[in-house]
C-alpha cells in the first residue's frame, strides 16, 4: 500500500482494525521518501538513476526524463509485483477520483490473487497515496476500513476453497504529511540573486530545477 502514514495505521489497530495483523512496525524510509526509492531498498535492488523520472543527470549537465512518464508504470521497475501493471490515463484518473480507482485495484488485486497458483502473490497498489494527498486522514482511514473488511473477505474464501489460511503482509513505502502544501517560487529567489533557471548547464550563474518545490503549511 502506497504512502500509508504509522501513526494512522497503528490508530486503527488502536481501535481494533486489523486485529489478524500483529502491531504495526515503523519504517525509516528514504529521503527524499518516494515510492521508486523507497521501493528499491525495501526489495533490495538498484536504486534508479534519479529520485524521480524527471530529474538532473550531472553526467549530462541537464534535466532529463518527463513529468508525464513519471506516470508510467514503466517508470516504477523497482516495484516487483504479480498483479496487472495500469496505464498512464489510469494513474492520471486515479488522482481525479482516487477513492474509486484504488477501490478498483484493490478489488482487482484480490481476484488475480485468487486466480492465481502462486504460493505467493505481491501486489502493488499505488491509488492509496492519491488518497493520502487528496482526502487526508479521513480518505486514509475510510479507505483502510475497506481494505481491512475486504481482506478479512479473501482470508474467508481462501480458507473455504483450500483449508487453510491465507497470510497477508502490508507493507507501504513511506507516510504522508497529511498538510495542505504550496509553490514557494524558487525561480523568482534565483533572480533575485542573479542566477538564472536553465533545463541545463551552460553557464556559472545556471541552476537547474528539474520540478516545483513547496512547502508544507503546518
Amino acid at each position: 500500500l502506497d504512502g500509508i502514514p504509522y501513526d494512522v495505521f497503528t490508530g486503527m489497530q488502536a481501535e481494533g482494525h486489523f486485529a489478524a495483523f500483529r502491531p504495526a512496525a515503523r519504517m525509516v524510509s528514504t529521503f527524499p521518501a518516494l515510492s521508486d526509492v523507497a521501493f528499491a531498498q525495501i526489495e533490495g535492488s538498484v536504486p534508479p538513476s534519479g529520485y524521480q523520472t524527471r530529474h538532473f543527470d550531472p553526467d549530462q549537465g541537464k534535466v532529463v526524463g518527463n513529468n508525464v512518464g513519471a506516470l508510467s508504470e514503466r517508470a516504477h521497475p523497482k516495484i516487483a509485483s504479480d498483479a496487472s501493471s495500469h496505464s498512464v490515463p489510469h494513474r492520471v484518473y486515479g488522482y481525479i477520483a482516487p477513492m474509486r480507482v484504488a477501490r478498483s485495484e484493490l478489488h482487482e488485486i484480490g481476484e488475480e490473487m485468487l486466480a492465481s497458483r502462486k504460493d505467493v502473490f505481491v501486489a502493488y497498489l499505488g491509488t492509496s497515496d492519491a488518497v493520502l494527498h487528496l482526502h487526508g486522514r479521513a480518505g486514509a482511514r475510510e479507505f483502510l476500513l475497506e481494505v481491512d473488511a475486504y481482506l478479512q473477505q479473501l482470508q474467508a474464501r481462501v480458507q473455504e476453497r483450500v483449508g487453510r489460511p491465507l497470510k497477508i503482509d502490508i507493507v507501504s513505502d513511506h507516510g504522508s504529511t497529511m498538510m495542505g502544501s504550496q509553490v514557494v517560487p524558487v525561480q523568482d529567489a534565483f533572480e533575485a540573486c542573479g542566477f538564472r533557471r536553465n533545463m541545463k548547464m551552460e553557464g556559472e550563474r545556471d541552476v537547474a530545477v528539474q520540478g516545483q518545490v513547496c512547502r508544507i503549511q503546518g
